[in-house]
């Protein structure tokens, strides 16, 4: 007698989903696209959506809220937010969240950041010159060149020192994992951050670089916890998804030579390459939180007001009713700009054209500097981090060598 399967075959959220969480999500595709479930390591329910058309939807829908206001209260629980937790951008409404996204929105459009080209360059290169030096032993390209790009650039963009990037650096990877065998150092990553922005911005004596960061903090609209609240948000803003963008892009290109090959004879497809590698697997696995203001039905499914929802960006990304041949990494594909991977509407990531940017820097110049670039441990052996919301690597030993 066969035995109707309720829930995938790969356990949401336990070590063989971070590790690749496809066979997860094509179940959850064609088999209970709004599903509910428990959160990790609690039971606390959550809908998880996971095909094209109602992602996109619910992540133009604003009549889901990404205030916690309207999460119940198991679920602030869960997140350990009291009563008195301050809210950032990222889980406020209009008009609180307009108002704030405008303050900051400026230093994150296209115009602004194409500026920030030859600077961008300049990093690159800088950090690149660590692999030349390594002279053909292993170099971690997660911490070791990802991570340290999009930190410096970050600073750069923020106007914040970059004396301390390689430490900041170190503490802003630590502070992203959710694995709960390391919630205590990421907890001290996120305070160790804090700090260094409050010394750094809020108590430094006539700023630095007349960058933003400094501005905010001199127009004295925001007391001291609500700009930490701020600039902790586009710190991460600024560094997770570039660095995830570098770390997990070369991964595909080595697991994909026929492709790398092509990039280098054909360097003008670098903006689809890198629109297909958003598609392929999207730097951010999950959206933010939605929370519907009144009962709503989706794909058939009856969602109650308040109930937590969480948007697969990185299923949808795969959704074969929307990309043909959606496991294939094809650059040439008419429509992979169509990807969510930073999200829509007025959540979208504000550093997307950044990441773009950092990426097409980094692989312009990383192929025009090296003839050979290998991984230095067995593909197997490749590991992903425990996030909850991100799609990344825990680190990505290369070798580089025949350098140009």
């Amino acid at each position: 007698m066969s035995t109707v399967r309720t829930r995938p075959t790969t356990e949401l959220f336990g070590e063989a989903y971070f590790q690749d969480p496809h066979p997860a999500w094509e179940w959850l595709r064609r088999n209970d696209p709004v599903h509910s479930t428990m959160l990790p390591g609690g039971s606390t329910p959550v809908w998880l959506v996971s095909r094209y058309d109602e992602v996109k939807s619910i992540l133009l829908d604003e009549s889901f809220s990404n205030s916690f206001e309207h999460a119940p209260v198991e679920f602030r629980e869960y997140l350990g937010l009291g009563a008195a937790n301050t809210p950032g951008m990222t889980q406020m409404d209009p008009p609180e969240h307009t108002h704030l996204r405008g303050l900051v929105s400026g230093l994150f459009t296209a115009r602004h950041v194409q500026n920030l080209e030859d600077e961008i360059t300049t990093i690159v290169d800088h950090v690149l010159d660590d692999l030349t030096a390594s002279r053909g032993r292993p170099m971690d390209a997660v911490l070791g060149l990802a991570w340290m790009i999009a930190t410096r650039v970050a600073c750069h963009a923020l106007g914040t020192p970059r004396s301390q990037a390689r430490e900041l650096s170190i503490q802003l990877y630590t502070m992203m994992s959710t694995d709960p065998d390391t919630a205590a150092a990421a907890d001290r990553a996120k305070n160790e951050v804090r700090s260094w922005l409050l010394r750094a911005v809020v108590e430094a004596p006539g700023g630095y670089d007349g960058g933003l960061a400094h501005t905010l903090a001199a127009n004295g609209e925001l007391d001291t916890e609500r700009l930490l609240d701020l600039l902790m948000t586009m710190i991460e803003g600024c560094t997770v998804s570039p660095a995830n963008l570098l770390s997990m892009g070369l991964l595909i290109l080595l697991d994909h030579p026929e492709q790398l090959a092509a990039l280098r004879a054909r360097p003008d497809g670098m903006t689809a390459v890198i629109e297909e590698m958003l598609r392929y697997e999207s730097v951010a696995a999950t959206s933010l939180w939605r929370f519907p203001r009144t009962d709503c039905t989706i794909a058939g499914r009856t969602i109650a007001a308040c109930e937590p929802v969480w948007l697969l960006l990185g299923s949808a990304n795969r959704d074969p009713a929307r990309f043909e041949r959606p496991d294939e990494f094809d650059p040439l594909r008419s429509n992979n700009n169509t990807h969510l991977a930073f999200g829509r509407g007025r959540h979208s990531c504000f550093g997307s054209a950044l990441a773009q940017l950092e990426a097409r820097i980094f692989f312009t110049r990383l192929l025009e500097r090296f003839d050979t670039i290998s991984l230095a441990v067995n593909r197997a052996d490749v590991r992903f981090r425990h996030c909850l919301m991100d799609r990344a690597l825990a680190a990505l030993p290369i070798v580089a060598d025949k350098e140009r």
